[in-house]
């Protein structure tokens, strides 16, 4: 690793980041689509090294979904249907399966949300003032906002090394290793599981391939930068 490998590789995380956490917050736009095909190759682009089969089975899976769309005007109302049947729990006589996107509802004793996992993650949040945007009414343990944290911690960890401020840098990617290992990669996989079964080669199960395959090769990528800062500083 060198430092300016690593500056440009977290420009790029924090970008995926931002893709991701999008993806999970609201019904997909006309806005969203028309930056999907850049970012995908993005994504192509990390897999290159990353070479992680989740990922590219993502990848492969949306392009597959996308590149049968004939209408985009119809593509946004399906993909709008299917986020409020899926996270919103809106779907007539319940025929189609949801998935609740929020960390208390895996990792509570009640299965509920707004529990303790909700408290903890608000505890990260604080210590570097991030707060949830007015028009955002889910809770803070939803896996939209988990990722936006992780987004926000890279792209000050990319001005850190921009101003070479080391010390700075390495503390965020402590503190990015310590949430998604108390945090995101507690329940991720259970998350992604059931998303996957709920929307078979589907837009979702291609964005769940791609967001496990993403976040277990991220946290690796996190412990080495931890080691490399470590022996530099």
């Amino acid at each position: 690793m060198e430092t300016v490998d690593i500056q440009n590789t977290t420009n790029l995380r924090n970008l995926l980041y931002s893709f991701l956490s999008r993806s999970y917050a609201k019904e997909i736009d006309r806005e969203y689509l028309l930056k999907i095909d850049s970012t995908l190759n993005m994504l192509k682009s990390y897999n290159e090294i990353a070479e992680d089969v989740m990922l590219g089975k993502g990848i492969g899976i949306m392009e597959n979904f996308l590149g049968k769309a004939e209408d985009q005007n119809d593509l946004i109302e399906e993909l709008a249907l299917k986020y409020t049947t899926l996270f919103l729990n809106v779907s007539p006589n319940d025929v189609v399966k949801h998935v609740h996107p929020y960390e208390s509802v895996y990792l509570s004793q009640e299965k509920l949300v707004m529990q303790e996992q909700r408290d903890e993650v608000l505890n990260f949040y604080d210590e570097y003032n991030i707060g949830i945007a007015d028009d955002f009414k889910e809770p803070e343990d939803h896996i939209a906002v988990e990722l936006a944290f992780l987004q926000k911690l890279n792209r000050d960890i990319y001005n850190d090394l921009s101003e070479n401020n080391m010390s700075n840098a390495l503390e965020k990617f402590k503190t990015h290793h310590d949430f998604m290992k108390q945090h995101l990669l507690r329940w991720i996989h259970l998350f992604g599981r059931d998303l996957m079964t709920a929307d078979t080669d589907g837009f979702y199960d291609g964005l769940a391939n791609i967001t496990l395959g993403f976040v277990r090769q991220d946290f690796m990528y996190v412990r080495e930068a931890i080691e490399y800062f470590e022996n530099e500083i």
